[in-house]
């Protein structure tokens, strides 16, 4: 598990350098489109104005590296935390503070360098080129869909498998979990898709007053988001063809799911590094072609965020980093932000509460006529006329349980489970714990115990005398 933090950790931070350092902050700014999310001007590089230009950068560019400094140090120190399950929430919660504090600097210096075009009085170029070739379309072959298809069918087969339609032999079977897993995995695919399908909506880039050269750079851009795109359908859909092999041979686990994550991030990543590679190669071809510089700054917040309400397209190319962005002027991307808003909380809070639970001790409790399963609020309330059987047991590992949904740790099982020869049981309990206590009453079988052996033995005995 360590070493798998460490493989997490240092793809983490070399995915912060690069999208900070490479994406934002080059050696030669003068040769970059934008810069810190202002289109670059030759102005910048006159005589007048050439330090200050080159203060604000260097001195944003200098901030960023103190930054990352401190936050790789943070995250170092992570790496030594005790507990598993709360490191990898403190660390998925670093990891986007660290991305939001590394944009601090950026954000300040877009609306310093928006002031000196203020100054120099660069106003905003009211030109409007309409041109038709410039909206090009890609045609997207019919097989760019084959792995979506698989995607849907082994979908298809874990439902039917977990609805017990396929007989495989199998403690996952009817927990629904490979369902759940495979249909977030096949979401994302449906997603890509649906992206390649709207690339052609993308905004085109004039570049040129001659419209060939217009047409050949956005055919050359979309072609290399749609390469891009086929490359992730076919990464997950291979990730979910392991998945149903790993079901069908019995051998999925959570260390399995773990490091296939993580195998599955790194090939992400490589897929992006060549599109990155490819952009600047089409940007790097088109440079000497490009005599049109259309200044639309006062549409971009912060050079982050694209809001326009007389666009009338959806997704926009961004300006900082790679790829596109919505317009949020538009309909589609308030929805956007909304649900990126809402998904982002929700995410923090379920990383909370993860670390929460690895840290906060599970707890029997007898009070008055009940046994109480607390940690962080009471979880199980067995009523003692319900109970109509208990006993103190061993080895609850080898009953090879499977979580239907819950929480799943290596110091803590609760929630709802699966036993092959039991069924649906209700679980509460420290897997490193050896002895564990069974109750059974009229409507459901119970599984639990206190934070240690000693604990558990000393509860068993008082239900056992509130039962006599």
């Amino acid at each position: 598990m360590e070493f798998i933090m460490g493989i997490m950790f240092i793809m983490s931070i070399s995915l912060l350098g690069v999208i900070v350092f490479v994406m934002n902050y080059p050696n030669n700014p003068q040769k970059n489109k934008f810069v810190l999310g202002v289109r670059n001007r030759n102005e910048f590089y006159e005589e007048d104005y050439k330090k200050v230009f080159f203060d604000i950068y260097n001195s944003k560019k200098s901030q960023v590296k103190k930054y990352f400094i401190i936050i790789f140090i943070i995250g170092v120190i992570l790496l030594i935390t005790p507990k598993f399950i709360f490191k990898i929430s403190i660390w998925m919660i670093w990891f986007y503070f660290g991305l939001i504090a590394l944009y601090v600097p950026y954000i300040l210096g877009n609306k310093e360098l928006k002031s000196l075009k203020k100054t120099m009085e660069i106003k905003e170029d009211k030109k409007t080129f309409v041109e038709t070739k410039t909206f090009v379309n890609i045609k997207v072959s019919p097989s760019f869909f084959i792995p979506l298809i698989i995607q849907i069918v082994t979908f298809l087969w874990a439902l039917l498998f977990d609805l017990k339609v396929v007989k495989i032999k199998s403690v996952y079977e009817g927990t629904f979990m490979a369902t759940i897993m495979l249909g977030s995995f096949l979401f994302v695919g449906i997603v890509v898709s649906l992206c390649s399908l709207l690339i052609n909506h993308l905004k085109s880039e004039i570049i040129s007053e001659d419209s060939d050269i217009n047409a050949n750079y956005n055919r050359a851009l979309k072609r290399n988001y749609i390469n891009t795109f086929s490359f992730f359908n076919w990464a997950n859909a291979v990730y979910m063809a392991l998945c149903i092999l790993f079901i069908y041979f019995n051998i999925l686990s959570d260390l399995f799911i773990l490091i296939s994550i993580v195998g599955y991030v790194a090939i992400m990543l490589v897929g992006t590094v060549v599109y990155i590679l490819n952009e600047n190669k089409i940007e790097k071809a088109y440079k000497k072609e490009t005599n049109i510089v259309i200044d639309d700054d006062d549409y971009w917040i912060y050079g982050l965020l694209y809001y326009n309400p007389n666009d009338k397209r959806v997704n926009v190319k961004k300006r900082g980093g790679y790829g596109t962005t919505v317009n949020f002027a538009s309909v589609a991307g308030k929805f956007v932000m909304i649900f990126v808003g809402v998904s982002v909380l929700l995410m923090v809070f379920s990383i909370v509460l993860l670390g929460l639970y690895d840290c906060y001790p599970i707890d029997l409790r007898i009070n008055e006529d009940k046994v109480i399963c607390h940690q962080l609020r009471d979880d199980y309330k067995i009523d003692f006329e319900e109970i109509e059987n208990v006993s103190l047991e061993k080895d609850f590992k080898e009953l090879n349980a499977s979580r239907t949904n819950g929480v799943g740790m290596s110091e803590l099982l609760k929630g709802n489970f699966r036993i092959s020869d039991v069924g649906k049981c209700k679980v509460f309990l420290n897997p490193k714990n050896t002895y564990y206590i069974k109750v059974v009453t009229k409507d459901k079988i119970y599984y639990i115990s206190d934070k240690n052996d000693y604990e558990t033995k000393e509860v068993y005995g008082k239900i056992e005398e509130e039962l006599k």
